[in-house]
């Protein structure tokens, strides 16, 4: 059997593409990264943390944030917690595939993303097996192809999976989901569908005494992506199952820029108490709401450069 020549792209190619010249290179990932320092010092949190955030002295040995509840006070703080973020779409029967083989596709992709994403085996402990082995057999060897020609870290993150960066523990919470699922037929009738979330994640600050805003705790990711189903039979099995496609975007915001250019994701606190003796800072092109709107447009902003 021959090799399907849009899974043979799909080895070949980057998948961060550019769309007009606004979406970023693949090893940008950070890109719309923002650090709490900014906000904090420019006014934008101003009336958004809870009661008795701020203002305290700073070397109080009381923390100034709830590390029990560390979203209280952030735009993430209504989302639904972890898996229960990600939800099914109604869906029906689509073209040759039945509304149960629809099902299926949904919540397939669904338990990539919940792996990839949230589950810490991945995140924190780097055991991708886990995300692959819900993929097509071959969609390891692929990636691990497309990685070595693009150079990317082998313990670094992935348009396919989160990667926490080491030395910054998560807190003992689900992180915060927002975003939809989208299932249809693209045009040459394949079984597709689109996933736009963003997901808030929670960490252990070194001295939560020191820390005088909840967004300081939190780091922020953004993600559009492709998936579809190969089922041709005029190609290997081993090339049948799950796919990502070729539509992948996003932004890191809140985060760590040291750490995210190893294609890692950490909070701000320990810049920010570098940045509040140095300086400039970044800025921001856009007030925080838009940064936690998985609607709102992706621009090439890298927040991460003075």
């Amino acid at each position: 059997m021959t090799e399907d020549p849009q899974v043979r792209e799909i080895k070949r190619r980057a998948f961060w593409r550019r769309n007009g010249g606004r979406f970023l290179g693949f090893g940008l990932v950070i890109a719309l990264g923002v650090t709490g320092a900014v906000l904090y010092r420019t006014g934008l949190l101003n009336g958004l943390a809870p009661d008795g955030i701020g203002g305290a002295n700073p070397a109080s040995s009381t923390p100034k944030v709830n590390l029990t509840t560390p979203f209280l006070g952030t735009e993430a703080g209504p989302w639904a917690d972890g898996a229960a973020g990600i939800t099914l779409p109604e869906t029906g029967k689509l073209g040759k595939y039945s509304a149960e083989q629809v099902r299926a596709f949904a919540e397939q992709v669904r338990k990539v993303l919940i792996t990839a994403r949230l589950d810490r085996r991945v995140i924190v402990e780097g055991k991708t097996e886990h995300v692959f082995a819900l993929m097509a057999p071959e969609a390891r060897e692929q990636y691990d192809e497309h990685r070595e020609k693009e150079k990317l870290p082998v313990d670094g993150g992935s348009f396919l999976y989160t990667r926490i960066a080491p030395g910054y523990p998560l807190l003992e919470v689900e992180p915060k989901v927002k975003g939809e699922l989208k299932v249809f037929l693209d045009a040459k009738g394949k079984l597709t569908a689109t996933t736009n979330y963003v997901m808030a994640y929670a960490f252990k600050p070194d001295q939560p005494e020191k820390i005088t805003d909840p967004h300081e705790l939190i780091a922020i990711q953004r993600r559009e992506a492709e998936w579809f189903l190969e089922d041709n039979k005029q190609i290997r099995k081993s090339q049948h199952g799950l796919w990502w496609g070729e539509k992948f975007n996003g932004y890191d915001y809140l985060m760590s820029c040291s750490a995210s250019e190893k294609e890692l994701l950490a909070p701000t606190f320990r810049e920010n108490q570098q940045r509040r003796t140095t300086g400039p800072e970044p800025t921001a092109k856009h007030d925080r709401k838009h940064y936690f709107d998985p609607n709102s447009p992706v621009g090439d902003e890298d927040g991460c450069k003075k």
